[in-house]
């Protein structure tokens, strides 16, 4: 196991998410038609529901969205400024990826 992916597994244990069905790059049935092969991790692996799944393209924006829910958990009176900042950042990502 790379030491990438031995961080995102120790970091999904510290915030109780858990990788959706695989850890391998898949496409799933509600990811719709024309669907491209994403990582899908459950953010709460206690109810591990499928409308609650975030889908990622790589594994370092896993391990970014695990840290920011980190960040989050210990700190909860700053939560909302802390995933706020985490999707400015996945966006201004997604945009430089479009280029």
């Amino acid at each position: 196991m790379s030491k990438q992916r031995d961080s995102i597994a120790r970091k999904m244990g510290e915030v109780g998410a858990a990788y959706a069905v695989t850890t391998k790059k898949t496409i799933l049935p509600n990811d719709g038609f024309g669907a491209s092969s994403k990582y899908h991790v459950h953010p709460d692996a206690s109810y591990p529901h499928e409308n609650a799944i975030q889908r990622f393209d790589t594994l370092a924006e896993v391990e970014a969205y695990l840290d920011a829910a980190i960040k989050a958990q210990a700190a909860p009176g700053q939560a909302q400024e802390i995933w706020q900042d985490y999707q400015d950042m996945a966006d201004w990502h997604a945009q430089r990826a479009r280029r």
